[in-house]
C-alpha cells in the first residue's frame, strides 16, 4: 500500500529493511503488523448492514485522498513532484 500511495504521490518508493533492524526502532508488533499478509473480508459485514464500500479497491481510495488534497491546497505540484502544504 505504501508503494501505491508513493506512486500516486511521484515519490520515491520507499525503501525496504529488514525486520530485524526495524524492531528495535518500532517494536516487535509494528513489524509484524507491517509484514505479514492479513487477509480479510466484508463479506459479513456488508450482509449483515445492507453496506457496500465506497471503493472497490485501496487503490481506487488512494486516488481520491490525493486528489482531495490536490482540491483541498494542501498538495501543491512542483518541479520534482508534490510539495505538502499545511494551511
Amino acid at each position: 500500500m505504501l508503494t501505491a500511495f508513493a506512486n500516486r504521490l511521484g515519490a520515491p518508493t520507499p525503501r525496504r529493511i529488514p525486520g530485524w533492524l526495524a524492531r528495535p526502532f518500532v517494536g516487535k508488533h509494528s513489524v509484524r503488523l507491517l509484514t505479514n499478509s492479513m487477509p480479510t473480508t466484508n463479506e459479513r459485514f456488508r450482509e449483515t448492514f445492507d453496506w457496500n464500500p465506497r471503493y472497490s479497491s485501496y487503490r481506487d481510495g488512494l486516488d481520491e485522498v490525493v486528489e482531495t488534497w490536490r482540491d483541498d491546497g494542501l498538495l501543491v505540484a512542483d518541479g520534482d513532484g508534490y510539495e505538502w502544504r499545511r494551511k
